[in-house]
């Protein structure tokens, strides 16, 4: 059976570099495929394009290739390429080694269809699928016929379902931001800094990672929901690609670093990366507007304002 999800986008930005990535996309896209009528986007940037050793259906995709031969992956750049392709209402922020039960992709769904602006539709169960389990879901895509014995440390990213309309006014992911790190976490902060409606979070700190920021020590952090059923996330296993050490620790500092601003800076930030037009087409060429639409949309949508 297929769910119809004809009115969310899944954007996917990756750069394949080995082959248990390959197969980890091969994997997702049909897992999507078997069990959703839906819209996949997948940005792939690199020096060489995979698409010819992709094994599902590329006609039921859009893909988009850019040449990228930059060694760091800036994968924010290529979700807001990807964002430019989205025409329906819900659209989910997807890595390619994510697979979440059926319901969950629903629940997402259905959150953001009855006025969340952001949902994360997993709890605090995050499993690790190791190499012999991947070979039983590529035979099969289905994630009752593993056994999970692998806990992984709790995230945020994976699979950050959203309000196309309001991320697309907000600019998309920070560009700033190059490789991953706090991309995913900042997303979050964002949305809740503009006092925006989002799921019920908790938040998790990591005890053994920190970060040195103007000589004060500040712990790595990730969020996951409180949700009253628990749905787990599985990561499909992969080689971590590699990332110069400094660039991630650049990272996190910029990102506590814009944190910190006060709030009428923090908007004014937002206002100078958004570069996105709304339904009607107007461009947010002044800020004064951009402000106004923000409390129109809460008006709209009867959010509280902070």
């Amino acid at each position: 059976m297929k769910y119809d999800l004809k009115d969310l986008s899944f954007i996917i930005a990756l750069r394949i570099k080995d082959n248990e990535r390959l197969n980890n996309i091969n994997i997702t896209v049909n897992y999507l495929l078997k069990n959703f009528n839906t819209n996949i986007i997948i940005v792939e940037a690199s020096d060489l394009s995979c698409k010819s050793q992709f094994e599902f259906d590329i006609e039921a995709i859009t893909h988009v290739f850019i040449k990228d031969e930059n060694p760091t992956f800036n994968r924010s750049k290529y979700f807001n390429i990807g964002l430019t392709h989205v025409i329906t209402p819900v659209l989910v922020l997807y890595d390619c080694d994510i697979l979440l039960p059926i319901e969950s992709y629903i629940l997402g769904r259905n959150k953001i269809l009855e006025g969340f602006d952001m949902f994360l539709p997993f709890s605090d169960l995050f499993y690790n699928i190791n190499y012999e389990n991947k070979k039983l879901i590529n035979e099969t895509l289905d994630l009752n016929t593993i056994k999970i014995n692998e806990y992984d440390r709790p995230g945020c990213g994976g699979a950050c379902f959203m309000n196309a309309e309001i991320y697309k006014y907000l600019g998309g992911d920070d560009e700033n931001i190059a490789g991953w790190g706090p991309d995913d976490i900042d997303r979050i902060y964002c949305m809740k800094k503009f006092g925006l409606k989002i799921s019920n979070l908790d938040i998790h700190h990591y005890e053994d990672d920190l970060i040195d920021l103007d000589n004060q020590k500040l712990r790595r952090f990730g969020f996951f929901s409180k949700l009253e059923t628990k749905f787990p996330m599985y990561h499909l296993s992969h080689p971590i690609q590699s990332q110069k050490k400094e660039t991630n620790i650049n990272n996190w500092k910029f990102f506590y670093k814009k944190i910190k601003l006060p709030s009428e800076k923090f908007n004014y930030y937002h206002y100078l990366k958004s570069k996105f037009k709304s339904q009607d087409g107007i461009n947010y060429d002044n800020f004064i507007l951009y402000k106004n639409w923000l409390s129109e949309y809460k008006v709209r949508k009867n959010i509280k304002f902070n």
